[in-house]
């Protein structure tokens, strides 16, 4: 799980405490990443076999502030990506560097190729010309992926963060995608069970403006029933959608239903407003707030409370228990239950390599071990084992092993496709996971959906004003949950 921390930590950002830079030789390869964002197994695989040392930070500007002088490898969100690749910092991947080949069970009538470029969708005529080509990295990546990189790219491209012929692929990995999800337990409501709702109309029942919020929300004397991540980008991105979907709700021109401000620019005033979108449905300690995503799902999964906005791999975390073996086997489908809007906040997290350090040794084998080990292997259990050779009851492949920990939406079409292959018996594997619908609601879960609006849901990058004012307004508006 990732951890998250309050914006209000950008005013007074202070040095990460770090137990290897200062101890670090210059030749030694530093990977910087949030905590709980990778699985310790595979830290200590790096350590043992390439010496990689560790460091963490908090937020994405700490990335940016870092990562010239400090970190060879960061995994930074797709809009701080869009920073870096501007401002120069991160290297030019070259893809034949990494020795794989296309997937054979993807295009299993083809023969495979290996993989050398990352050319965008622009330099084709077509979506299925470019899924036809064999030799590009996008085609190790799952359906939604793809789709998802082609957006990036085309903002990209408009921002001019690069050109034409140049993709975010040619600079970075997809690492972990997450979308903006409600989990709440207890017996499902009918009103919330609904496949077409929106943000706005799920407020309704959740959190309603009147007296009529439902009893399992409302808090107990001063104990809140309700939970959320601290983290002011998150509930700003989050408030959008529903401030656009309140005024179409009432207005016959309808505005595009998105996370980001008109041109990444907003005032204070309208800064605050799409904040009061939410506010506006809070009462005081309705919500418990923590910057620590583990601290909010461990709630959530232990009856602290009863609903929680969140990101995937954290529901997901509180459906397994919330790392309490009393609760490991105790949800089902017919306990707890997700809500999850076709326009929600989406985010994808992209490894990227600085461009100071791509000569030093074995720097692609470290990424390849995480981000695209078992790319090309069969995920279908009567062909090959994707899982490879065990140790015990690890995974061999660095990605396998990563989502097994960390459990966020997984990119690769490998990792994606054998873990929503009910005949891999991924989750049955685990006896808290006997139970075929909690298989499933988790598989739900992980699935990820993209539509033609799915471009509005992602980050863009903000001017500095309009990030210092949502730092200011969050710390303020967050006293009304």
């Amino acid at each position: 799980m990732r951890k998250s921390v309050s914006l209000l930590s950008l005013l007074t950002i202070l040095p990460t405490t770090s137990f290897c830079l200062s101890s670090c030789s210059a030749n030694a390869i530093v990977i910087a990443n949030y905590e709980s964002y990778m699985n310790t197994l595979l830290i200590n695989r790096l350590h043992k076999s390439h010496n990689v040392q560790f460091d963490y930070y908090q937020t994405n500007e700490q990335i940016v502030g870092k990562f010239a002088k400090n970190y060879d490898i960061a995994f930074p969100s797709s809009y701080t990506v869009y920073e870096m690749i501007k401002n120069n910092l991160v290297a030019k991947l070259d893809w034949t560097k990494f020795n794989l080949m296309s997937n054979p069970e993807r295009y299993p009538s083809l023969s495979q190729e290996k993989i050398t470029n990352a050319k965008p969708l622009s330099m084709y005529t077509s979506a299925a010309e470019q899924a036809n080509d064999l030799t590009n990295a996008i085609n190790l990546f799952a359906d939604p992926v793809r789709e998802v990189i082609n957006i990036f790219d085309t903002y990209g491209h408009t921002q001019q963060y690069y050109n034409n012929e140049t993709s975010i692929l040619d600079y970075s990995i997809p690492y972990f995608h997450q979308d903006w999800l409600f989990g709440y337990t207890g017996q499902a409501d009918q009103d919330l069970d609904n496949p077409n709702i929106s943000w706005f109309d799920a407020l309704q029942y959740i959190m309603p403006k009147g007296s009529q919020q439902l009893s399992r929300f409302k808090k107990d004397g001063n104990h809140p029933r309700l939970a959320m991540i601290d983290d002011g980008r998150s509930v700003y991105d989050f408030a959008n959608i529903v401030r656009c979907e309140e005024y179409n709700s009432s207005h016959s021109s309808q505005v595009r239903v998105g996370v980001n401000p008109p041109n990444n620019k907003a005032s204070k005033q309208e800064i605050t407003n799409s904040y009061n979108a939410l506010t506006q449905y809070c009462k005081p300690n309705n919500f418990f707030l923590n910057t620590d995503s583990q601290q909010v799902l461990y709630a959530l999964g232990t009856e602290g409370v009863n609903g929680a906005f969140s990101y995937t791999g954290d529901i997901l975390y509180a459906l397994e228990g919330a790392g309490n073996d009393d609760y490991a086997e105790h949800w089902n489908q017919n306990n707890f239950h997700i809500v999850h809007p076709a326009d929600t906040l989406h985010c994808m997290d992209l490894l990227v390599l600085n461009k100071k350090d791509q000569q030093k040794q074995n720097l692609y084998d470290i990424v390849k071990t995480i981000t695209l080990e078992g790319a090309s292997a069969y995920s279908s259990p009567d062909k090959e084992d994707f899982i490879g050779k065990k140790d015990g009851d690890e995974f061999s492949y660095g990605p396998m092993l990563n989502f097994d920990a960390v459990a966020y939406t997984p990119p690769l079409y490998s990792v994606y496709k054998y873990c929503n292959n009910e005949n891999n018996n991924y989750f049955s594997r685990d006896l808290a996971w006997t139970n075929v619908a909690k298989i499933k609601l988790a598989q739900n879960i992980l699935q990820l959906n993209t539509n033609e609006r799915s471009s509005d849901c992602y980050e863009h990058l903000l001017d500095s004003t309009t990030k210092m004012f949502m730092t200011i307004d969050w710390y303020q508006s967050r006293e009304k949950f």
